[in-house]
């Protein structure tokens, strides 16, 4: 709805479903990566995946709904003793954090 929001203030004449249809096209292709965080909505993002580096991870405000990235490759040791123990190489990987973010925890106080 974003995009078509932009997309409709450009004075574009596409249509919400062309919208949907495209990003999902996208998503498939390879060239947006798809994410879910169990509120209803996707959301997407440019998918500049390098197979020697990791996707930044999510921290998702259960109050306010704000989405955080940030970069941490505190997984990798993991998966170095998963590939020792059972032989098995992760090739991707996606980690969220549910909580509250910070301005929502002073706003409880």
């Amino acid at each position: 709805e974003d995009v078509h929001g932009i997309l409709r203030d450009n004075k574009s004449e596409i249509g919400l479903a062309t919208v949907y249809r495209s990003l999902e096209l996208l998503s498939e292709l390879g060239l947006l990566q798809k994410m879910e965080f169990g509120d209803g909505c996707s959301r997407y993002e440019v998918n500049k995946t390098d197979p020697s580096k990791h996707h930044h991870h999510h921290l998702i405000c259960t109050n306010c709904g704000k989405v955080i990235e940030f970069q941490d490759d505190f997984l990798e040791p993991l998966e170095a003793d998963i590939k020792k123990k059972l032989g098995f190489t992760v090739s991707d990987h996606q980690v969220k954090f549910f909580g509250l973010c910070k301005e929502c925890q002073e706003a409880q106080q």
